[in-house]
């Protein structure tokens, strides 16, 4: 089941993410989260992060949609 992602831990999600924030700032990483809000992509509450699972999912496709959603859907 989906649980928030604390802030602090946004960076280590996955090895490329950690890579790509490894020498920026926490006003890089503010600003992309916010982008990604805007966008829809992400919503925050006051546990943390989420992820928009319709908006996301509509990036990718049809079968990926279809297969193994929960996967997807677990952090």
């Amino acid at each position: 089941s989906l649980t928030p992602i604390p802030r602090n831990q946004l960076r280590h999600l996955s090895p490329a993410l950690a890579e790509a924030y490894a020498h920026k700032t926490e006003r890089t990483l503010s600003r992309d989260l916010n982008r990604l809000e805007r966008m829809d992509l992400i919503w925050r509450s006051e546990h943390g992060w989420w992820p928009s699972s319709d908006s996301v999912l509509g990036f990718m496709p049809p079968q990926a949609r279809t297969q193994g959603r929960e996967m997807f859907l677990s952090w």
